[in-house]
């Protein structure tokens, strides 16, 4: 029997995103997928100036399937 409604969907990609569009695109996912995320932040080193103060990756990585009450790391560029 199916409700219609997904189980899973895959991670959609945010890496070099602001923090202030990535929160308004994790707020949009977990509205659109219909699912309850938690989402969490870390500051990883980085030398490449592009990086900085923006999405250098995610835990799940982008394309990864997720699905309800899933826990998303966030993760920043900083400078070393």
């Amino acid at each position: 029997f199916s409700t219609g409604v997904a189980t899973e969907v895959p991670m959609f990609d945010i890496r070099g995103l602001n923090p202030s569009k990535e929160y308004q695109s994790l707020k949009d996912f977990a509205e659109q997928s219909c699912f309850d995320l938690s989402w969490s932040f870390a500051e990883v080193e980085t030398a490449n100036p592009a990086q900085l103060g923006v999405v250098v990756s995610t835990t799940p990585a982008p394309g990864t399937p997720v699905g309800q009450d899933a826990a998303i790391t966030v993760s920043f560029g900083r400078a070393p």
